[in-house]
């Protein structure tokens, strides 16, 4: 019996270390908040533009596809404020293997009759909020 309650006593005491430890890297990799991109939209006389679709590309994708809205990893719509609030914590693998991470942004227009694109990039760490503008123009 005593040998049962010494097996019982030492489980204990490796579950309570096991659970410890997964929990100390748990909280190390707890953001503080979204990580977030803002894209205020324009038109040729700086008037915001809604319903405007901003596309998001990761570095990856944007080193092996380009521009290209079929690849992209999120596309939001400009609200009436022509303003993209795009939360990017949940790009596959975004973070996992460098603490910053550079981000490009675009949108796709057509001025008399020619398809246009403008675009920007910005960098990253997690829970950080940025912003930036694109002028269709």
């Amino acid at each position: 019996m005593k040998r049962i309650i010494n097996l019982l006593l030492i489980g204990s005491i490796v579950s309570s270390v096991i659970l410890t430890g997964c929990k100390k890297d748990e909280d190390e990799n707890t953001s503080t908040g979204d990580t977030t991109a803002t894209i205020t939209v324009y038109d040729n006389s700086n008037a915001t533009v809604s319903g405007q679709v901003v596309y998001t590309y990761d570095q990856s994708t944007w080193d092996a596809h380009g521009d290209e809205p079929l690849v992209a990893d999120k596309k939001v719509a400009t609200n009436s404020d022509g303003k993209a609030k795009i939360v990017l914590d949940d790009i596959t693998n975004l973070f996992a293997f460098e603490s910053q991470e550079t981000l490009h942004f675009s949108v796709h227009y057509t001025v008399n009759g020619i398809e246009t694109t403008k675009n920007t990039a910005l960098t990253f760490t997690k829970g950080s909020s940025r912003s930036a503008s694109l002028k269709m123009d």
